[in-house]
């Protein structure tokens, strides 16, 4: 299994997950190198999303910047701590979010305390950089929109795919195009145990865990050829059978511009190797084909180019980048709230029924069924 991580993602990306897992201190080999970097960027949540991904290309790019650190189980904390070297482990969020030389907040928590903590960092005007799902629900979804609104901090959403090398080059081509397209995504994802905590009612099962990620995909392309769509309507079919059905299923969305937009998240069988995903879109004359994000095939006007990129790219890099660069990148929020909102409504449709469909009219976005 380590042989085949460090095949897909180079022996530093390959050691810092493996690290997380085992628990291991992590060597400052390959980061940059700032002794003198200034410390304003703290953590709340000090699992394997903050060890393994963010805290690892955070150091990568920007050196030693790590302030405050909180996780509620100490344990976690003290890892990322001694691992990451961060000042100080603190007891509470709010000690973290009282330090007056924060800047940015990275909040990689459980999935039903994403919007609580934000909303709380946007207040202090601190930027964020908040994980997925951005919400759990649309009550959480309305108190985060409320604070953003209030506040000029930066707010960043932890979905890396638009980021991507190849989703960048399919952008570029498809930019303003004003075409419907279609776009099919095959995913092969983690086999969960029944009592694994993304399957606490509060946590908003698999789709806002998992799934959301193809879905804000399937926003940021829809929103980068040109415009959005006036209705969306979601169907959700799944092989299960006892509510939420959330491990095997199908989420098909249609819009009144023609796109048509499929996601398959199947967990039959733990992937050799993590998350493995297959994506093809299609507009106008244009055709491409993302697999597992190792190489992008795409041909338009009767000619074609297959890219192999040397570690599979999710695009993690890119968008810490986006955060940290001056000045920084962020996407709108209109997008992203769409997103979330598309994500909510699929999750209610997982808790509630295989065969029912909802229809969402995007102007104005209403935050709610």
């Amino acid at each position: 299994m380590f042989r085949k991580s460090v095949q897909d993602y180079g022996w530093r990306r390959a050691g810092a997950k493996a690290a997380g897992r085992l628990g291991w201190k992590l060597p400052g080999t390959g980061t940059v190198s700032r002794t003198n970097a200034e410390r304003t960027v703290s953590v709340i949540g000090c699992g394997q999303a903050a060890y393994a991904t963010l805290c690892f290309f955070i150091r990568q790019q920007q050196g030693s910047v790590f302030l405050d650190c909180f996780d509620p189980d100490p344990n976690q904390a003290q890892r990322l701590h001694q691992g990451y070297d961060f000042e100080t482990v603190v007891p509470t969020a709010e000690l973290l979010l009282q330090n007056p030389k924060l800047k940015t907040v990275v909040i990689a928590s459980n999935h039903a305390s994403h919007s609580s903590y934000t909303v709380r960092a946007l207040t202090r005007n601190l930027n964020v950089f908040c994980e997925k799902p951005l919400a759990t629900d649309f009550a959480q979804l309305a108190a985060l929109d409320a604070a953003i609104a209030g506040t000029e901090a930066r707010f960043h959403a932890g979905y890396n795919r638009p980021f991507a090398p190849a989703t960048q080059v399919i952008a570029g081509v498809i930019r303003d195009s004003r075409q419907p397209i279609s776009l099919h995504c095959i995913v092969h994802g983690h086999l969960l145990p029944e009592d694994h905590w993304y399957r606490h009612p509060d946590e908003g099962t698999r789709i806002c865990g998992n799934m959301g990620h193809w879905i804000d995909l399937a926003v940021y392309l829809m929103t980068v050829r040109g415009f959005v769509p006036n209705t969306i309507s979601l169907t959700m079919r799944s092989s299960e059978t006892a509510l939420p059905i959330d491990d095997n299923v199908v989420l098909v969305m249609t819009t009144d511009a023609g796109d048509l937009i499929s996601i398959s998240l199947n967990a039959r069988h733990e992937p050799f190797g993590g998350v493995d995903e297959l994506i093809s879109l299609q507009c106008g004359s244009f055709k491409a084909q993302i697999d597992d994000f190792r190489s992008l095939r795409y041909s338009q006007n009767q000619q074609e180019r297959t890219i192999r990129y040397q570690y599979k790219d999710v695009g993690h890099a890119a968008l810490i980048a986006s955060v940290f660069q001056k000045p920084a990148i962020c996407r709108s929020w209109d997008e992203l709230r769409l997103s979330a909102a598309l994500t909510l409504h699929a999750a209610e449709l997982a808790r509630t029924s295989s065969e029912a469909t909802v229809h969402i009219q995007t102007r104005p976005l209403v935050l709610g069924l």
